[in-house]
């Protein structure tokens, strides 16, 4: 009987792959030594190889937690307010440590990051994931965390 192949869990960024025209934020963040180009790579990278693996894209970090978390698949949060709020309710107060937020979702604190990573590497929600990129963003007005 064959094993399954181990999972590799890869924490990368929103905005990764964004589409053109980049925005302000995408702008700001790869001013930072390309950052998001270098991660763009490294997604490619292990998305083409024989690795079964999960990309994990969170938005900017806050100290204190927001909300509770939004699951969504690639480039679903682009730093757009129209886009990024699409289908999600009102516009909601979050803090940013860098500039306002677009009102549609919030930053997560480094804790909800790693337990989102631990729960798509040990949950059957997580399994479903496989080989995929999901972006994880916070929202205050959620009663739980959500994929959608």
């Amino acid at each position: 009987m064959m094993e399954k192949p181990p999972r590799f869990l890869l924490i990368s960024s929103l905005l990764t792959t964004a589409p053109e025209p980049r925005t302000t934020s995408y702008r700001l963040l790869n001013s930072l030594g390309e950052v998001l180009e270098q991660k763009k790579k490294a997604e490619a990278f292990l998305s083409s190889s024989k690795i079964t693996y999960i990309i994990l894209r969170p938005g900017v970090f806050v100290e204190q937690s927001q909300g509770n978390l939004i699951f969504a698949p690639k480039d679903r949060f682009i730093g757009d307010s129209v886009l990024d709020g699409r289908d999600l309710g009102p516009p909601v107060q979050c803090a940013s440590p860098f500039f306002s937020s677009t009102g549609a979702v919030c930053g997560i604190t480094r804790t909800q990051l790693g337990d989102a990573a631990v729960s798509l590497l040990f949950s059957k929600e997580g399994m479903l994931q496989e080989n995929r990129t999901i972006e994880v963003v916070a929202r205050p007005d959620l009663l739980s965390n959500k994929f959608i």
